[in-house]
């Protein structure tokens, strides 16, 4: 850490890369296997995370997959950002670096631990966010500011639908085979990225931090 310090104090530009084991550290489930994901939800025992995971699923059984995502999303939302976002975060601050976090997290946890929203690229999307699941629905992303209950077979006391046509809800999260993803959040995020980095990549003293 010491001389992640003194590399960092050299530099005023600074690219975060944060993937799952970045949140790992707070205590959350990481799917690295099947029999992990299995050991953390024993109700979905026989099947993959990658077709848990995908939008074929939620066709396959609404509640199961809702009750799935709700569930991680109740998880995310009840877990503290380990003290590594605060350390971080401080010496950025305190060294007047300028940052943007990259990451493939959907907790949000950048944001809940400070960083700047303007500053985060969530390139796979948020849990908290929301699209209809009819793809042709022009319906605009959506966020999920409730907490919904989830009982022990994974069903949640109710289900979340498109608040224009009605139909079943879905993450606004890239999934496994996913063609039906809306980038229209993430899209924002990329053009705030590529501005920030058009400026800066010429910069000597950029460094990256994963």
């Amino acid at each position: 850490m010491k001389k992640i310090r003194e590399i960092l104090r050299k530099t005023d530009k600074l690219i975060i890369l944060a993937g799952a084991g970045f949140s790992a550290d707070s205590g959350l489930p990481v799917f690295r296997t099947n029999n992990g994901f299995w050991d953390n939800y024993p109700q979905l025992n026989g099947k993959e995370f990658t077709q848990v995971s995908s939008p074929e699923m939620l066709y396959e059984n609404e509640d199961l997959f809702q009750g799935f995502y709700i569930h991680r999303k109740n998880l995310y939302d009840s877990t503290n950002p380990h003290i590594g976002y605060k350390k971080l975060l401080d010496f950025i601050n305190e060294n007047n670096i300028d940052y943007f976090v990259l990451t493939t997290n959907v907790d949000e946890h950048f944001e809940k631990a400070g960083y700047s929203k303007d500053k985060i690229y969530e390139v796979h999307g948020s849990i908290n966010h929301w699209q209809c699941g009819k793809y042709s629905c022009d319906s605009p992303i959506f966020p999920i500011n409730e907490k919904i209950e989830v009982d022990n077979n994974l069903v949640p006391e109710h289900k979340v639908y498109c608040p224009k046509c009605e139909s079943i809800a879905r993450p606004n999260i890239l999934m496994f085979g996913d063609f039906e993803f809306k980038s229209d959040r993430t899209d924002i995020q990329a053009k705030l990225f590529n501005q920030w980095y058009y400026n800066i990549f010429r910069h000597d003293d950029l460094n990256v931090f994963e």
